[in-house]
């Protein structure tokens, strides 16, 4: 769906920071108005194509003019539609000057935490030194959180593409994480939460005084780190972790119980719960 600026009584289109998204009908548009005081004022946002009159054949701009008093004694005169690109009404509707930006700068997302990486709404502007930035962080209980904003290239070059640390350079880059650019190069790869297909135990019957491996099997991009955990105590000194593998040496009857194999990467929490049963 496309992008529009969304502010109410702003001197101009470049006083606003805030971007919402239409709905599959609707499009960009601009109102300026004059309040009782003779000042010139812009609403900007997303609505339907009928709130401009006109009709462009190609579906691409709609504007009226027009001097129509409210109640509140504001005076509008010019009503304005887009949907040729995101954040079209930013640029020259109902007199306002166009937008041109200086090469090799980018409108970012601008948000200290959002809950999700499509969740902020504000906008900044990167100078030509700048990429704009995604990553990830966790809040004080340890659920996951993003910020967006603008940081030195230089930073971007040394980002590890292993976390969730993401630098683009185009505009409203810096968002959803489907598939976003690398730290490192302008080639997209694909991201994913944890996910755990199942384990692996051997031997599959296991017999007290044996040694047991069991395999962890995970996928996720960043490559998620693996815990193993039993409920309600601490792993048996016996068992030795390796990476995404649990080793039990000399298997004991205190190592019947109920495990769980945990995967974290900087995009979410997953884990697999299993019991294992000795005999003799």
């Amino acid at each position: 769906n496309t992008r529009c600026l969304n502010c109410n009584g702003v001197p101009g289109p470049f006083d606003c920071q805030t971007v919402t998204e239409c709905g599959p009908h609707e499009v960009c548009y601009a109102k300026k108005y004059v309040e009782p005081g003779g000042i010139e004022l812009f609403d900007l946002g997303c609505g339907v194509q009928s709130i401009c009159s006109t009709s462009d054949p190609f579906g691409k701009r709609d504007i009226v003019e027009t001097d129509i008093e409210d109640d509140k004694g504001t005076s509008t005169i010019c009503l304005a539609c887009c949907n040729t690109t995101d954040l079209c009404n930013i640029n020259g509707l109902c007199g306002a000057p166009p937008f041109i930006a200086l090469p090799g700068t980018s409108l970012c997302y601008d948000c200290e935490v959002s809950r999700q990486p499509d969740d902020c709404t504000k906008i900044t502007l990167c100078n030509t030194r700048q990429s704009c930035h995604l990553e990830s962080t966790r809040n004080l209980v340890g659920d996951i959180r993003w910020r967006h904003g603008c940081v030195d290239k230089k930073q971007c070059q040394t980002s590890n593409s292993s976390q969730c640390s993401y630098c683009c350079n185009t505009d409203l880059c810096n968002t959803n994480t489907t598939f976003t650019q690398s730290p490192t190069s302008d080639n997209l790869f694909a991201v994913s939460k944890p996910h755990i297909s199942g384990i692996d135990v051997q031997p599959r019957y296991i017999r007290y005084g044996s040694t047991v491996t069991i395999k962890c099997n995970v996928s996720g991009n960043p490559t998620p780190s693996v815990s193993f955990l039993v409920q309600g105590k601490s792993l048996a000194s016996n068992v030795h972790i390796n990476g995404n593998t649990a080793t039990i040496s000399n298997y004991l009857p205190r190592n019947d119980d109920v495990y769980r194999c945990q995967a974290t990467n900087c995009l979410d929490n997953s884990y697999y719960q299993f019991q294992l049963q000795g005999h003799l």
